[in-house]
This record gives structure tokens, sequence and C-alpha cells, in this order.
């Protein structure tokens, strides 16, 4: 997984389960997280990607993601399955 990918999931309050391989929500859960990042658009749209999956692998949404010059944010309304 793409370090922002997983700076990301870590700073909106999720966990990696080793045993699991896979994340895991700990409520409760940021509504807005923004991580610093000067990577090239591309790196962003696939460490994007790799979050969605990751959150729709265990049933959760967020409503928006924002790319600005220096950050990338995850913000919106989250639900989560279970």
């Amino acid at each position: 997984m793409l370090f922002l990918a997983e700076s990301l999931l870590k700073a909106a309050g999720f966990e990696y389960d080793e045993i699991d391989e896979t994340w895991v929500a700990r409520m409760p859960l940021r509504p807005l997280v923004s991580v610093e990042c000067d990577e090239d658009h591309a790196y962003i749209r696939e460490a994007l990607t790799e979050v969605q999956a990751s959150l729709d692998a265990i049933g959760c949404v967020y409503n928006n993601f924002v790319i600005n010059t220096s950050f990338v944010s995850v913000a919106g309304s989250t639900a989560c399955a279970g």
C-alpha cells in the first residue's frame, strides 16, 4: 500500500489488522482528515484508489476527497457497516 493511502487511513482513525489483513474502523472516526503531500497527481490518484478500495472492503464511506497544492484531504459524513 502506498504511504499516502496508509497515512490517510491512519489519520482518519483506522488501524491495520495484521492477522485479518484488513483495515479496522476504531470509533469515532474523524470526519475530516488532511495529510501533507507533495507528490504528483498520478501518485495521489493511485493512493486515493487504494483508500477507496480499503474502505469499500470494510463497508465504510467518506463522501469527499480533496486535493490542493500541498494537502490531500478526506472529508464528509462517514458511515461504517457493522
